[in-house]
């Protein structure tokens, strides 16, 4: 079960939904836009499980791409979801099964 977000660039977010571009969410890097639904995904019996970490915080998240990163442990992947509330993971699929998960860590 996964809930989606739209992560988009402040400019495209504020130009999307109209917003004053006085206003503070305009000068941050990037917006993420909940989608208040969860979906059911499909997943490869055995995805690839990567870790991507943004050590010095900033906007680098905009640009992860799932499978970016290093590789980690289904038990590794599993400890931090279950440790992370509302962690965001980066997901690759192929013909509608998801293939990679990418776990985002931006401290």
């Amino acid at each position: 079960m996964a809930q989606p977000v739209l992560v988009m660039a402040s400019a495209d977010y504020c130009k999307q939904f109209k917003i004053d571009l006085s206003d503070i969410r305009c000068s941050d890097p990037y917006q993420i836009v909940e989608r208040h639904t969860k979906v059911t995904i499909p997943v490869r019996s055995a995805p690839k499980l990567t870790s991507w970490e943004n050590v010095g915080g900033g906007d680098g998240i905009v640009s992860v791409h799932a499978g970016a990163g290093h590789w980690i442990s289904a038990s590794e992947l599993t400890k931090w979801l279950a440790g992370k509330q509302g962690g965001l993971v980066a997901v690759t699929t192929t013909n509608g099964e998801v293939t990679t998960l990418t776990k985002i860590d931006n401290p």
